[in-house]
């Protein structure tokens, strides 16, 4: 039973980071410009962020639900704020916070915290866990706010891993293919930079449409 929580954790959370998102491209395109010890911290921060998302889903499902269907403007907020961090990757010059210089002296986001903000600042993840979490009490095991505090721990410890260990073989199959070239590390981040800015200028077009 205590296995079984820790595995649904693990198995919920490596199916929904297995599509290529903007936390999946960054792993990637940290891995490919510099290595992958180095890409690890945007998947401890991503991982953090995917627990909070859960523990968020389990706790507060019913009234998350019912929050998003009628305040649309989180939505906004959360598409508007994936919007200006893309414009940070692609402009990094335009602020300095958060910002630290590495040894090729160029500006570059704290990985850990963008990690964490990518991987927590999605209101599509909360939806997912609250369906995920759904569907498991219907067809496996009960989870809820009034499972045993084990229980639930070792559920949220499955959801950390399962994200970590999904971003690690991502980062791992993208070292293995590596082309070996250096040097553009400021194009890959602009690049990570505008496909964050379509993926929620196009979620928020798509909420516009329903």
């Amino acid at each position: 039973m205590f296995l079984l929580y820790l595995l649904l954790g693990m198995l919920i959370s490596i199916l929904g980071t297995i599509p290529m998102s903007a936390t999946n491209i960054s792993v990637i395109a940290t891995t490919k410009e510099e290595s992958l010890p180095k890409a690890l911290p945007i998947a401890f921060g991503a991982g953090l962020g995917e627990m909070m998302l859960a523990v968020i889903a389990v706790f507060y499902s019913n009234s998350i639900a019912n929050f998003f269907e009628t305040n649309q403007w989180i939505q906004i907020t959360s598409v508007v704020i994936f919007i200006i961090i893309g414009f940070l990757f692609i402009f990094p010059k335009l602020v300095d916070v958060d910002f630290k210089v590495d040894s090729s002296g160029q500006k570059r986001p704290s990985k850990f915290i963008t990690g964490f903000l990518l991987g927590f600042l999605n209101p599509g993840g909360v939806l997912y866990y609250i369906l995920a979490v759904s569907l498991a009490q219907q067809y496996i095991i009960s989870i809820s706010k009034v499972s045993p505090l084990l229980f639930l721990m070792l559920f949220f410890a499955g959801v950390y891993i399962g994200k970590w260990v999904t971003l690690y073989v991502y980062g791992k199959l993208s070292a293995k293919f590596e082309d070996k070239e250096r040097g553009k590390n400021t194009k890959m981040y602009r690049i990570i930079g505008i496909i964050l800015v379509v993926i929620s200028t196009a979620q928020g077009i798509r909420m516009l449409i329903s």
